[in-house]
């Protein structure tokens, strides 16, 4: 295969055969709204921890779009194979409500006409055929099965297999996007005779980090991005409720640029001047609009929080994370018990600012994984490395 990438023509096939042979890497590649990170990896060592080859990322401009950050995902993708000289053998990309519209359903299988058992392909068959009856027209999806369920109880491949059941749903993340964006989606996956991507939803990323790596089964996930904040519900090990509202740490940004006459850049590195200690002009201005912002934050993130009355009480463990989590105004608004009144079992919530090295016990990737803004990237590792399909 001969492609051409920036000013260089490559041949893969020739390349393969007399190029010097090189260990297989994974790519994983978190996709934020203000970054898109990735790093290059190699397979565990003998610590059980994959090393981190080289870390790239592109800056992304305020609210550009899910067509425009997809075209730029792109970009890195190629930047990353024309860094490396070849295809990576694994190539993780999350995706997050900046680019899709998150929901979370269940398809369900009313009869399955007799009862059987059923094997590996049978349910990849069945989950097809509920995709190919739930798509729509108007939009493109990509469906994550999260669970699957037989006469109302959750239970795994392996089993099923075994048992007799008369009917099957699975519960489902559906990412939506536009069209055109769900086109360059697909025409990213099947460049250069076909990329060994997988998409992954963020939230589900997040999902796999603290059930399987943290060991932890029930958890409230708040995820301060850029543009948007996502909380998540844990229970029993499975994401259960989903819920996005537009506020991020990029509009305490905008407001205070707006408030002072000045860029954006130089509104971040006075924010970041404050959030380091260091006494930084405009302070006055500054504290308003963070007061303010912060106000407005905790009224949408209360309203949000009825989303999941129904999914049962909100658990002890919280875990706050994202650009916004040095917003230390919201920090001290979790760590008040008052906002889980009529909504937890517990009179106080242990609330953990979630560091993105916690994820491998305190590592960092040998410095690669810093604050709890590459939470996300941490979690894509674990991801990569560990997720086993449910069938």
């Amino acid at each position: 295969m001969i492609f051409r990438l920036g000013g260089i023509w490559y041949n893969w096939g020739i390349m393969a055969l007399f190029g010097k042979q090189k260990p297989p890497v994974w790519v994983v590649i978190d996709t934020g709204s203000h970054f898109i990170k990735a790093l290059i990896l190699e397979k565990a060592d003998g610590s059980g921890l994959p090393k981190v080859v080289r870390k790239m990322n592109i800056k992304l401009s305020p609210y550009e779009g899910a067509a425009k950050t997809v075209a730029k995902l792109r970009q890195l993708v190629f930047e990353v194979i024309k860094n490396l000289e070849r295809v990576p053998q694994k190539i993780v990309i999350s995706l997050g409500p900046n680019v899709a519209e998150y929901s979370l359903q269940s398809w369900g299988i009313q009869s399955l006409g007799t009862e059987k058992k059923n094997s590996s392909q049978e349910l990849k068959n069945y989950f097809h055929n509920l995709f190919e009856q739930n798509c729509d027209k108007t939009r493109a999806l990509l469906a994550f099965p999260l669970e699957i369920v037989a006469g109302g109880y959750s239970i795994d491949a392996e089993t099923l297999k075994k048992s007799v059941v008369k009917d099957l749903s699975f519960n489902t993340f559906l990412l939506y996007f536009p069209l055109d964006v769900g086109t360059a989606l697909n025409e990213m996956k099947q460049s250069l005779g076909g990329l060994p991507i997988e998409f992954v939803p963020q939230a589900v990323a997040y999902k796999e980090a603290i059930s399987a790596a943290l060991k932890i089964s029930d958890a409230f996930l708040i995820d301060v991005g850029g543009e948007y904040t996502a909380l998540s519900l844990l229970g029993e090990g499975k994401l259960r409720q989903f819920q996005v509202f537009p506020l991020g740490l990029h509009h305490f940004l905008k407001d205070f640029a707006v408030k002072s006459r000045i860029s954006l850049q130089e509104a971040e590195e006075i924010l970041r001047q404050h959030f380091q200690g260091i006494s930084a002009p405009q302070k006055s201005q500054l504290d308003d609009i963070i007061s303010q912002k912060s106000a407005e934050w905790q009224q949408k993130f209360q309203d949000s929080l009825g989303y999941f009355y129904h999914k049962g009480p909100l658990p002890a463990q919280i875990f706050f994370f994202g650009e916004g989590a040095c917003l230390k105004e919201i920090e001290l608004y979790l760590r008040n018990p008052a906002w889980m009144n009529n909504f937890s079992y517990v009179t106080s919530p242990q609330l953990r600012v979630w560091d993105a090295s916690g994820i491998f016990g305190g590592e960092t990737l040998g410095g690669f994984l810093q604050g709890p803004e590459e939470v996300g990237l941490a979690s894509l590792i674990f991801y990569a490395f560990h997720y086993k399909p449910l069938f």
